[in-house]
């Protein structure tokens, strides 16, 4: 068998290095600025698949409808994101500016999402949360995961976090796309008990890593609160940063199944977030983080200073978290679940 893979950014490893532990066969095209609906077509005729896999569910994924059901090939849809409430968001956002080429470029890309999800052959979401916002317009379904890519390297948090650490700093870490209103909206609803946790814990800090047009709200409010919150834009050694640090925060309220949740686990690093979409699926309470309710600041603040103030109780939870995503998260599980499900198509 022979999979074509058709990604809109260097995102498609993520279905690329988990086939590459597999024995499928499989070739990669990714799309840029310039590539056209007819290079998509061309590119699926030439390569002749026995079926498609595409990440994209808006115009690239239009274009990789069009040309296997022009051709005769079935195609697979690796759901990464809640791209219609992401394609709305934009929408609005550009008629508010009265940007109507925008607008309706948008809205193009929005019946181009539910064409593509409604005659794939098979969809396959990275989370409970997406299959159960996307059941009345797709294909069947079948959740799977993404994997941790930070688990496939030699990069060990253990052995960095000795040399790095300085005394008995305690750091708490947050790392978040800020190019859209819902996802910085939870972290700026969390800035204030998280403020609080640090001023009655003299040793600790915040660092905010990540860029995007909302950086500047969640700069002025940093400042506001506390001298000890440090937003750092974006960050390419992110790894380093993971190893710097104690407890890992993840505030969202638009987050389908966020990897960096992931790479926290691959960190043993405990995790806090609200008790909302993806994140849900990904944090067992009590065991390797803590699910809470933004609407109850309190608690947010209580069980960060839990963390903070215990060394086991932080050492405990990142091992599970550690364990949790090994064996759920790995390229190997990953890639031999995604093969199973491109082959039910195939067959």
């Amino acid at each position: 068998m022979y999979v074509l893979v058709i990604s809109t950014s260097d995102r498609g490893e993520k279905i690329t290095n988990p086939l590459s532990t597999t024995d499928l066969n499989y070739g990669h095209f990714q799309c840029d600025t310039e590539t056209t609906i007819r290079d998509i077509i061309s590119i699926i005729k030439k390569e002749s698949p026995d079926v498609v896999i595409s990440d994209s569910v808006a115009l690239a994924g239009g274009a990789v409808m069009v040309g296997c059901k022009l051709l005769n090939i079935p195609f697979v849809i690796r759901l990464r994101g809640d791209a219609l409430l992401e394609e709305r968001f934009l929408f609005w956002k550009n008629i508010k500016k009265l940007d109507m080429k925008k607008s309706i470029v948008q809205l193009m890309r929005q019946v181009m999402t539910i064409s593509s999800l409604f005659t794939s052959d098979k969809c396959l979401p990275v989370s409970e949360y997406l299959k159960s916002r996307y059941k009345k317009i797709t294909a069947p379904m079948s959740v799977v995961n993404t994997p941790c890519f930070m688990l496939d390297s030699d990069y060990s948090s253990q052995e960095t976090l000795a040399d790095s650490k300085r005394g008995d700093e305690l750091i708490i870490l947050a790392v978040i796309n800020m190019h859209f209103k819902d996802k910085v909206a939870g972290l700026l609803d969390a800035l204030e008990p998280i403020s609080e946790s640090l001023h009655e814990n003299n040793n600790a800090k915040m660092y905010i890593a990540g860029d995007g047009p909302y950086l500047d709200k969640v700069e002025k409010k940093s400042q506001r609160l506390s001298d000890k919150i440090h937003t750092l834009g974006y960050i390419e050694d992110i790894d380093r940063l993971f190893s710097k640090s104690d407890v890992f925060v993840h505030f969202s309220y638009l987050d389908a199944y966020p990897s960096t949740v992931l790479e926290a686990y691959a960190n043993k690093l405990p995790v806090v977030s609200n008790k909302c979409v993806g994140m849900v699926e990904q944090i067992d309470d009590g065991e390797t983080g803590y699910l809470v309710e933004l609407d109850q600041p309190n608690e947010v603040k209580n069980k960060i200073n839990k963390l903070l103030t215990s060394k086991k109780l932080r050492q405990q939870m990142g091992s599970s978290g550690f364990k949790l995503v090994e064996s759920n998260n790995s390229s190997e599980i990953i890639g031999q679940k995604l093969a199973n499900e491109i082959e039910t198509v195939v067959q």
